[in-house]
């Protein structure tokens, strides 16, 4: 893990999003941006947040600065290509470029994994496919999409 770049994690602020920012700091990122939907509520409510979603995101947020990583949170749908702009512009992020990518956003349907639905599958596969294109048209100006590409094809070969 490479301290000096941003890695950009779609899904960042739910559960599994939440557990990736906790690994790759303990790898050695030191800049993370985390995509979500909702985003985060303004820092000045920070203490008063009692929901349990926010208020887990905001938790590991605070973990991870006192680590020493900056975090940035985004409301933003990456699947949104002209939101998702914003993503390869370092001085809007205050970060240097992004240079890696996890991608833990996703929908829970209430199925278990072996025993999805054909239709549940289109939208899952739909919507990934639909996010890998917008982060390789958003992040391609180094043509660094690759490991992108690989990992979602994998989604769709496995389908």
């Amino acid at each position: 893990m490479r301290p000096d770049c941003t890695h950009l994690i779609t899904g960042g602020l739910g559960a599994v999003g939440l557990e990736a920012a906790r690994h790759l700091a303990r790898l050695g990122a030191r800049r993370l941006v985390l995509v979500g939907r909702s985003g985060l509520p303004p820092r000045s409510s920070w203490p008063t947040v009692t929901d349990h979603s926010p208020r887990s995101a905001i938790d590991v947020v605070t973990e991870l600065e006192r680590l020493g990583v900056t975090v940035r949170a985004l409301s933003l749908h990456i699947t949104d290509a002209r939101a998702a702009r914003v993503l390869t512009d370092p001085e809007a992020l205050g970060m240097p470029p992004i240079r890696g990518i996890v991608h833990a956003a996703g929908t829970f349907q209430g199925q278990l994994v072996p025993l999805p639905q054909p239709r549940s599958m289109s939208v899952l596969s739909g919507s990934r496919c639909s996010a890998n294109r917008v982060r390789s048209t958003a992040l391609a100006s180094d043509g660094s999409t690759s490991q992108t590409e690989l990992c979602s094809a994998s989604l769709v070969a496995d389908r």
